[in-house]
C-alpha cells in the first residue's frame, strides 16, 4: 500500500483551500505563483478564495507548477492537507517549467 491509498478523505474542501495549502507548502507568495502561470495576483487570489474557478488549462498548469495530479485539485473528498510528503517521493511528478 502506498501513500497515496492512505490520503485522508473529507468533505467540502474547497479548491481555494487546496491552492493556497500548495502554495504555503511551496513558500510562494501569491504573486509568484501569478507570475508563474503568467496571469495577474488578483486573478489567482481569486481562485485561492473560491470567488472564481480556474479553467482545465490553468488547473493543469497549477498541478505541474506543484508536481500533484489535478485529481487532488478536483475531487473535494481529497484532503491534501496532511502534507506533501504523503505523496511520497518515488509517487510524486517532478514539477516541470510552465
Amino acid at each position: 500500500m502506498n501513500a497515496l491509498d492512505n490520503r485522508k478523505r473529507v468533505n467540502n474542501v474547497t479548491l481555494g483551500q487546496k491552492l493556497r495549502y500548495f502554495r504555503m507548502a511551496e513558500h510562494y507568495s501569491q504573486k509568484q505563483v501569478a507570475d508563474m502561470l503568467s496571469m495577474e495576483r488578483s486573478t489567482y487570489t481569486y481562485y485561492e478564495c473560491d470567488k472564481s474557478l480556474p479553467s482545465v488549462y490553468t488547473l493543469f498548469h497549477i498541478a505541474r507548477l506543484y508536481g500533484v495530479g489535478m485529481e487532488l485539485f478536483v475531487d473535494e473528498r481529497i484532503e491534501p492537507f496532511r502534507g506533501k510528503a504523503d505523496v511520497g517521493k518515488e509517487n510524486r511528478r517532478k514539477p516541470k517549467s510552465i
